[in-house]
């Protein structure tokens, strides 16, 4: 077959052929009626993926978390000495994001996050030890064999 008896079809056609409109609550609201949204105007192509932009370089940044309410329930509620470790930890992730290490805050933020996970599972461990030891000790005929 020839160039010519083969029907000319874009890649901008191909994308406008399978395009869907969003059917959410926005489509009939504003006076928009439904159904309008259905196709694009015709010409128009979505813009091409480019290669060149990378995380640091996009518009929006990921703000990491200091994770300070959890730290604050570890070092209060758990066990102390590794929530006061969590504790410093996510005041210094909160320090580093406002100003603007958002790596230093990310990377301090997991350490913040990681031991209050440890104090939290080290309290609730320790706590269970202790009750489980004074029901043994305290609670009559539970030790007693006979």
């Amino acid at each position: 077959m020839r160039q010519a008896d083969i029907p000319e079809m874009r890649v901008q056609d191909a994308y406008l052929n399978s395009y869907r409109a969003y059917t959410g609550p926005q489509d009939g609201a504003m006076g928009v009626p439904l159904g309008s949204l259905s196709r694009p105007t015709r010409g128009y192509a979505p813009p091409p993926p480019s290669s060149t932009m990378t995380s640091e370089s996009s518009f929006l940044q990921f703000r990491p978390s200091s994770f300070r309410i959890l730290t604050i329930v570890s070092a209060f509620l758990c066990f102390c000495p590794v929530g006061i470790a969590a504790l410093v930890y996510s005041c210094r992730a909160q320090w580093a994001k406002k100003h603007g290490n958002f790596g230093k805050a990310a990377l301090l933020g997991k350490s913040a996050r990681d031991l209050a996970v440890a104090s939290i599972v080290l309290g609730t461990s320790m706590a269970l030890v202790i009750l489980l030891i004074g029901i043994l000790l305290f609670v009559p005929g539970v030790t007693q064999s006979g």
